[in-house]
């Protein structure tokens, strides 16, 4: 009888505690390990119930009444009883999310492999102590209640506790890609920053410029002081002509700290929107931190910013270096006109100083024209030629997961833009959606990070959605009201919430057909995707 009470008590303890470390190690790696990024992530709806769920409150509530059921009641069972019902209910969560392929776990780096290890043993040892005493079997319940129950602080603490030791160890590997990039004193190093499009950007200029030099370029994802640190002592030869360094950052002095080891020559800003703005404080803040990299150039370099957005034009005023004007909307520097967007290409021509060229170009969205006339501005300044650029821009592919175009059951057209859900992106994805004739349907994973601009953003994508779109399925809940606000009564039977990806998927495949296409914005749309893509 006594081991039936162990089995029933222990393999749902462990099966909820498995789940529950893997999903608590996942979310601080997706996070950086950040504290600002983790504290901005519970500050919406899904951190707060993530936080705050009838679980966590069910089992708080049991551990805060445990010493007035301890001991009480048929010899001490219906403290161990409740705590058992607790862990089967939550054992059964964990085997439907394993049934639906939805059980969330980091990818076992060194660091998320020493937390889940680390954490792990703290949780198993106790119970491994009290296997070795006397101790009646009520007090194993609390015991793994009390484990269970302060589980995230387990987590977080001893994340906090490996945060020195990888400080350190970043530092070092910063230093060291510090004297290996001193020893190519002819490097030519392109930094790239903004709130969208740094990546396509510096994809694109690579290709470009390939074409004529040995090019290096930070990997996707790579865009933070230490990814960037890690691609030069793996990837940067002797042989290398150009550096084309992609800069992220999510407050002041990140990218200076960048540039401080890199030594930019040149550098580009895409545009700016609120972006991590609950990161960075304030615009003002976000401002200051972009310009950092325009700040770090040498009096003989080049800034390009885009002229068709408010915030680089007032960079441009106060830039003193040599600096570059790009728009498709007016004449500057380089204007990119006689646009035509097809369903599969950008046609346009570039003129620049009195030369045109026309480029046809197999990529898809309107905006994709800002971003190459960046990395056009930057190959015209080291020397190529605008014929010769045209050609390598034919040569161009989109990035995974931006705007990528596949074939869905029932001939649907899928489109993958979940590389990172902005407002800016958004805005441009729908405007490409208007090519097409059939039902337009929107999957969104509502846009985080965006601080008190949070709200305004949402509302105008919501207005600009519900034009263009037949259906509206939003992943969660964060922000909807924010959402709707601005969007009539009769119009709302649009939009739906669906945060379950399977379900979302079924829906799909019963309402669309040849022609309709569904555009899927931001990771959580992503699972809906790959739903989609499942072929049963």
């Amino acid at each position: 009888m006594e081991s039936i009470k162990l089995i029933f008590l222990i393999l749902p303890y462990l099966a909820r505690t498995i789940r529950n470390l893997l999903f608590q190690v996942f979310l601080w790696q997706l996070k950086e390990y950040r504290l600002d990024r983790m504290r901005a992530h519970l500050s919406t709806l899904q951190g707060r119930r993530w936080l705050i769920n009838p679980s966590t409150i069910s089992r708080w509530a049991l551990f805060l009444v445990s010493p007035l059921l301890v001991g009480q009641g048929r010899g001490g069972i219906v403290f161990p009883f409740l705590v058992t019902a607790l862990f089967i209910i939550e054992m059964a969560s964990v085997i439907k999310q394993l049934l639906a392929r939805q059980v969330k776990h980091p990818k076992f780096t060194a660091k998320a492999s020493l937390i889940v290890g680390g954490v792990g043993l703290l949780q198993i040892l106790p119970l491994g102590g009290w296997l070795l005493t006397d101790l009646p079997f009520e007090m194993l319940a609390f015991l793994l209640l009390g484990l269970a129950v302060f589980l995230p602080i387990f987590v977080s603490g001893t994340t906090a506790v490996l945060a020195p030791a990888t400080l350190l160890a970043k530092k070092k590997i910063i230093a060291t890609a510090k004297e290996k990039i001193e020893t190519h004193p002819g490097l030519i190093v392109v930094g790239i920053t903004g709130s969208f499009g740094k990546t396509s950007t510096k994809e694109f200029l690579a290709t470009i410029l390939s074409e004529k030099f040995s090019v290096l370029f930070t990997a996707e994802h790579h865009n933070t002081n230490i990814g960037i640190a890690q691609c030069i002592l793996a990837g940067l030869k002797k042989s290398h002509q150009v550096f084309i360094v992609e800069m992220g950052a999510y407050k002041k002095g990140e990218i200076a700290e960048i540039c401080d080891f890199v030594h930019p020559q040149i550098g580009v800003i895409t545009g700016i929107n609120p972006q991590h703005l609950a990161l960075f404080g304030s615009m003002k803040n976000l401002l200051e931190a972009k310009f950092e990299l325009i700040e770090a150039l040498p009096q003989d370099g080049l800034a390009v910013f885009n002229g068709d957005d408010a915030y680089c034009l007032g960079f441009h005023k106060k830039t003193k270096v040599p600096k570059m004007l790009y728009s498709q909307k007016k004449k500057l520097n380089l204007t990119a006109d006689k646009i035509l967007v097809g369903k599969d290409n950008l046609e346009f021509r570039v003129t620049t100083k009195g030369a045109g060229e026309k480029f046809n170009v197999p990529l898809i969205g309107r905006h994709n024209i800002s971003n190459i006339l960046a990395a056009v501005s930057v190959a015209l300044h080291l020397e190529m030629s605008l014929k010769e650029i045209a050609r390598a821009a034919g040569k161009l592919k989109a990035v995974g997961q931006t705007l990528v175009v596949s074939p869905g059951p029932n001939g649907l057209r899928l489109i993958d833009d979940t590389y990172n859900a902005n407002p800016d992106g958004v805005m441009a994805a729908l405007e490409y959606l208007t090519v097409y004739s059939g039902k337009k349907i929107l999957v969104l994973q509502p846009m985080i990070e965006l601080g008190e601009a949070t709200p305004d953003a949402h509302r105008r994508v919501g207005r600009e959605a519900i034009k263009v779109c037949d259906l509206i399925i939003l992943t969660n809940k964060n922000f909807f009201s924010s959402f709707v606000e601005k969007i009539k009564k009769s119009d709302k039977e649009k939009i739906t919430v669906e945060p379950n990806p399977q379900m979302a998927a079924l829906k799909l495949k019963k309402l669309l057909g040849r022609n309709d296409v569904v555009l899927f914005e931001g990771k959580e749309a992503e699972k809906t995707l790959k739903e989609l893509k499942i072929k049963k």
